[in-house]
């Protein structure tokens, strides 16, 4: 099936992404670290960053370092595995336009969202880019479905009726 291999751990992951977010913006997380892609000067967060006083998993919930740091990784590597299926899937011969539109609304959407990001974190987190990144969201969400729903592949079955269809016999 084409959808499978065009989104296969892709759709898989907007969740996560979407999840990590909505936890990252309820704990007003954005403020814990404003540098891209450090960790303030580390690259990745580390024993420290977690607090000991509440057990392991809480911290992904409550800890708004934590919180940040999985939403943004978890999201670079959304943006990742779906630019590159997309420009696979772009390369192929004989795509339908909408197909292709989908595939580059989708890549826009997301390389636009993980700007906005980028930006919202560097610049402390005012409010009108954090309110487009939650606007954004709803983007790529949007674009996601739309994709996964013009891009899927053609069913046998419906190949096999159309054959039927236009089967004419001589007389």
């Amino acid at each position: 099936m084409m959808r499978i291999r065009l989104f296969g751990m892709a759709a898989l992951i907007l969740p996560f992404v979407l999840t990590t977010g909505f936890f990252t913006a309820g704990t007003s997380a954005g403020i814990a670290c404003n540098t891209f892609p450090k960790v303030g000067e580390h690259w990745f967060i580390s024993r420290k960053h977690f607090m000991a006083d509440i057990p392991v998993w809480k911290n992904f919930v409550e800890n708004k370092l934590v919180c940040q740091v999985n939403h943004r990784t978890i999201a670079c590597i959304l943006t990742g595995l779906t630019s590159y299926h997309c420009i696979n899937f772009l390369r192929m011969p004989g795509l339908p336009r909408a197909s292709k539109a989908a595939a580059l609304l989708l890549l826009t959407a997301l390389w636009m969202q993980v700007s906005l990001g980028i930006k919202t974190i560097w610049e402390s987190v005012p409010i009108h880019l954090a309110s487009l990144h939650q606007i954004g969201a709803v983007c790529v969400m949007s674009s996601f479905l739309f994709a996964l729903h013009t891009c899927r592949g053609v069913d046998a079955r419906h190949l096999r009726n159309l054959y039927g269809k236009l089967r004419v016999e001589d007389p």
